[in-house]
C-alpha cells in the first residue's frame, strides 16, 4: 500500500505544523520544509533573519519564504 501511494504521489507523505515554503522570485514554490526550525538550519538562514524574511515579504538570496501552513491530513 505504502509503495504503491509513493509510486503515485511522487514520494512520501510529508506532514508538518506550520510549514515554510521557498519560493522563487516568480512565487514558483521550490521546496517545503516541516517548520521555520528546519528551514533556518537546513539552508544556514538565521532564524532572525527568515522571520524578517518571512513578516515582510522580502527576498532573500533570490527567494522569498512563506507559512504555508498545517498538512496533518492526506
Amino acid at each position: 500500500m505504502r509503495a504503491n501511494f509513493e509510486a503515485h504521489n511522487n514520494g512520501y507523505p510529508i506532514l508538518y505544523r506550520n510549514g515554510i515554503g521557498q519560493y522563487d522570485l516568480d512565487n514558483n514554490l521550490i521546496r517545503i520544509f516541516l517548520c521555520k526550525y528546519y528551514c533556518s538550519n537546513i539552508l544556514a538562514i538565521s532564524d532572525k533573519t527568515l522571520s524578517k524574511s518571512i513578516k515582510q515579504n522580502l527576498a532573500y538570496n533570490g527567494y522569498y519564504y512563506k507559512e504555508i501552513g498545517d498538512k496533518l491530513k492526506m
